[in-house]
């Protein structure tokens, strides 16, 4: 994974990989090819004292770097963590807003093709699509998750209990309903949203005879285009509010 930060605004920000600040490369022991030190960038905006100005910095040093992906996360603080221990305060929500919009303009000639992420046609996350379609994955190593045959797991963070053989922390079983939420907030963060008919094959069900679904293009907030419903793209910085409305419907 590689960072791209600015070490002056950012450096309460650890994160590991392949770093780029505004004076140096700070190396993983990954092996990279010589002539091309990255090939996708995440760009984490919106932390405490940032504006509009410096992320239109970090846009153009992103767009210099002529990635094949680039995915794009607002900080939030949490609880529990080092920013929120030293009384670091989430950035107002209409300069978060307007952010987000600078970023889908300025990124405008790269595919957007899920709320946070952009990519060049063809070089989109194989890996993240299939969370996003609910399909089946393995998770192999600590603390990493899989779905497999309608169950959800989460592997131990304890080498220990790996080393003996004892992988799984926890496990859900993902029943029909379970699916369909699933299936809903995670298919809707597509930018093309979901396969209606997909959706109808796999529970044998009308997705359009959903009430909440109805209510929701009715008001616009959904739409349906070429077989697909998807999130309009007006809504989109709000589209959690959307997905909670959904799955608490």
């Amino acid at each position: 994974m590689n960072e791209l930060l600015n070490d002056d605004k950012f450096t309460p920000v650890l994160r590991v990989g392949n770093l780029f600040t505004n004076s140096s490369w700070y190396y993983s022991d990954l092996k990279l090819d010589p002539n091309k030190y990255i090939d996708n960038g995440d760009l984490i905006y919106a932390l405490p004292n940032s504006n509009i100005k410096d992320l239109e910095e970090d846009i153009s040093f992103l767009l210099s770097l002529d990635l094949e992906h680039i995915s794009t996360y607002s900080l939030i603080i949490e609880d529990n963590t080092i920013l929120k221990n030293n009384n670091a305060k989430n950035i107002d929500e209409e300069v978060d807003y307007e952010m987000y919009k600078l970023i889908c303009d300025k990124l405008k000639d790269y595919h957007h093709y899920e709320i946070s992420n952009f990519s060049k046609y063809g070089y989109e996350s194989k890996h993240n699509l299939t969370y996003w379609h609910n399909l089946n994955y393995y998770g192999f190593g600590l603390g990493a998750s899989g779905y497999i045959d309608n169950i959800r797991y989460d592997n131990t963070r304890s080498l220990n209990n790996y080393i003996k053989g004892n992988y799984v922390l926890n496990k859900e079983v993902v029943d029909t309903n379970l699916s369909k939420e699933y299936y809903l907030i995670l298919g809707l963060r597509l930018i093309d949203g979901i396969n209606i008919r997909d959706y109808n094959n796999r529970y044998n069900d009308d997705l359009l005879k959903n009430e909440v679904i109805s209510k929701l293009i009715n008001e616009n907030k959904l739409v349906l285009d070429k077989g697909n419903i998807k999130i309009n793209i007006d809504y989109i910085y709000v589209s959690n509010d959307i997905l909670v409305e959904i799955i608490g419907g």
